[in-house]
């Protein structure tokens, strides 16, 4: 994926107690519903994102929310 303007990344999946199942800090990768420390294929449940991206002013951006 190509993404202009992002000076750096930060994706966190966690559980509904807040244990943390997937981490990035590469724009180009992506969650492929397995847990991040084991591999196991994760249970189907919600799960709660947040992202974190800086773009290239230095500016911010915060994104959460749920996956179903």
């Amino acid at each position: 994926m190509k993404v202009n303007g992002v000076y750096s990344f930060e994706m966190k999946i966690c559980n509904r107690w807040g244990e943390m199942v997937y981490f990035s800090n590469n724009i180009d990768n992506d969650w492929n519903g397995k847990e991040f420390f084991s591999n196991d294929v994760i249970v189907n449940r919600t799960y709660l994102y947040h992202i974190y991206v800086t773009d290239n002013n230095e500016k911010p951006w915060v994104y959460n929310g749920e996956l179903n």
